[in-house]
């Protein structure tokens, strides 16, 4: 599996780049067909993920930090994902940073465990949706969807070919 990591301070277009070299011929992939020889893509997102926040009319003129971190991290998300990137058949998994305090045998025990807690799964969803897309209506399947501990943040998007579930 090809993994393509896109950091902070990186452009937005080193993600299209790593997106065409994935797809070069997208008619085949938009139309559903199964790509001979092709392999999955996965982008690697170096940020902690966020849960959108509960939203309210005042927050347009008031400057809540909840939702200036929200407006924050949707600006990453629309510089790191090309505008085209297909969710559908999309594995996603939500990395959560474990707490500074926590010891190293803790820490060691955790990583890549499954996070229960909250910010809830469909919260951190819903964010990187939104953020994404001004409608996501078209959204009608999605391959598998987790939430788990790591030592640092991460959003990993693995887009599957060829795979239809019906």
């Amino acid at each position: 599996m090809q993994a393509t990591v896109i950091g902070m301070n990186q452009s937005h277009q080193l993600a299209i780049v790593a997106y065409k070299h994935y797809s070069r011929n997208r008619n085949d992939y938009y139309s559903g067909q199964c790509l001979q020889g092709k392999k999955p893509m996965t982008l690697i997102l170096d940020m902690n993920p966020m849960a959108k926040p509960r939203m309210t009319h005042a927050d347009k003129w008031k400057k809540r930090f909840v939702v200036l971190r929200y407006r924050a991290f949707c600006d990453e998300i629309r510089l790191r994902l090309p505008r085209d990137f297909d969710f559908n058949n999309c594995a996603i998994t939500f990395v959560v940073p474990m707490p500074k305090s926590w010891s190293k045998k803790k820490k060691d025990l955790m990583n890549n465990q499954p996070h229960t807690q909250t910010p809830d799964l469909d919260n951190f969803l819903k964010a990187l949706f939104d953020a994404h897309m001004s409608d996501d209506s078209g959204i009608h399947t999605l391959d598998r969807v987790r939430k788990v501990w790591g030592l640092t943040g991460q959003i990993r998007l693995s887009q599957n070919i060829g795979k239809s579930f019906l």
